[in-house]
């Protein structure tokens, strides 16, 4: 028989369980995830630690309605 292929979003998701628990903590996570494997469309930005992160982060909450999800879990981003 042949190997079963895994799917990207099926490694994608065993990924983001294994390690965005520790970032976001349990309970957090687990409501994360509910929300975003729901249907309706999601957009996101992952903001380049490299870049003027702060600035993009304030500018990104302040002129399009986004959130720092650090600081919404209560869990302040680790570097």
């Amino acid at each position: 028989m042949g190997k079963k292929k895994v799917l990207p979003r099926e490694l994608a998701m065993a990924y983001f369980d294994t390690y965005y628990p520790k970032i976001y903590g349990e309970k957090c996570w687990e409501q994360m995830r509910v929300a975003l494997t729901r249907r309706k469309k999601k957009y996101c930005a992952l903001v380049n630690n490299y870049a003027n992160s702060q600035d993009t982060v304030v500018e990104l909450i302040s002129d399009h309605q986004a959130y720092d999800m650090f600081t919404v879990t209560g869990n302040p981003m680790k570097v």
